[in-house]
């Protein structure tokens, strides 16, 4: 059932962290949460298909690794024509409410692929090109735009700064442009395509891209280009998780 919220899967290998400790969970009650995990072997010795319920009692066991570290974690299983979801810990530690299959967890940086998928489906219709610069398509956002290209951004290879803890305002005084603001107040970190490192800001620059080319925000771009075609009904841009940490 579709509804807004953050980027999310509702159904997917995700981890929620946050603190607190997790519990044991399954979402199948059939399942045998205590018996050690086997693998079932021929009479000549050679290991043998596992069963459903011997992949998800040794998930189960793999899962309990997070407890104490992870909020808690759900996983889609397949053996052959069967799945099942299994769950484990909390999706509100203060409530201690139980992670259920069908919640939604932000899914974060996987943002960010989806941002690229808009992104090159924009030069694949000629829209966009790879070498266009930041000032080229939004002129005035950064004061180093004309030496970043659409690949550097892509690529995190831009060299912008990245806004830590410590260059944050108050969260009451954070507005959708204080991560650009930030970068644009500081100098690169790196020559544009002589280095790399992992950057939030440079896909912060690319959703505003996609936003200037498609003259649409970009939830509504993602929904359209990513979300609808591969069938993510419960999938969307903002609001909020059930999965909290």
């Amino acid at each position: 059932m579709a509804r807004s919220g953050q980027l999310l899967a509702g159904v997917a290998l995700a981890l929620s962290i946050g603190g607190g400790a997790a519990c044991s969970g399954e979402t199948d009650p059939g399942a045998d949460h205590d018996a050690p995990a086997t693998v079932p072997t021929s009479s000549a010795g050679s290991a043998a298909a596992p069963t459903m319920d011997e992949v998800a009692r040794h998930l189960q066991e793999t899962l309990e690794v997070y407890d104490g570290i992870a909020t808690g974690a759900i996983v889609l299983a397949r053996v052959g024509e069967r799945t099942r979801v299994l769950t484990l810990g909390l999706a509100d530690v203060n409530r201690h409410q139980r992670i259920k299959p069908d919640d939604r967890f932000p899914i974060q940086s996987i943002t960010k692929p989806m941002v690229a998928t808009v992104v090159l489906q924009l030069v694949a219709d000629r829209k966009l090109a790879l070498d266009d610069t930041v000032e080229d398509v939004l002129p005035g956002l950064l004061p180093q735009g004309a030496r970043i290209t659409i690949r550097h951004l892509l690529s995190h290879r831009a060299g912008l700064h990245d806004a830590t803890d410590e260059d944050l305002p108050p969260l009451a005084r954070t507005t959708q442009d204080t991560l650009i603001d930030i970068a644009a107040h500081h100098p690169l970190e790196f020559a544009p395509g002589s280095s790399g490192r992992y950057s939030n800001i440079g896909y912060e620059v690319l959703g505003r891209v996609v936003e200037r080319v498609t003259r649409q925000p970009l939830a509504g771009a993602l929904a359209q280009n990513v979300f609808g075609p591969a069938g993510m009904s419960d999938s969307a841009l903002l609001g909020s998780p059930d999965v909290r940490g």
